[in-house]
């Protein structure tokens, strides 16, 4: 069962590695980018922020 959940745990992270580098894309690429597109932009970015800190929270109980 901790192995199950350590290959989840590396699936997220390798999915949140894919997710950050999609919004550094976009956020280089804001100069083209209409205002709606920017709010968007910022709220992935709030997004990511969060699941990172949640996922950080799960993979210390993992390894606890």
């Amino acid at each position: 069962m901790l192995a199950l959940t350590r290959e989840r745990v590396l699936l997220f992270l390798k999915s949140l590695l894919f997710f950050t580098i999609a919004v550094q894309f976009l956020q280089i690429c804001r100069k083209t980018l209409q205002k709606s597109q920017l709010i968007l932009i910022a709220f992935l970015s709030y997004l990511r922020d969060q699941v990172s800190r949640l996922m950080l929270l799960v993979i210390w109980k993992v390894i606890k």
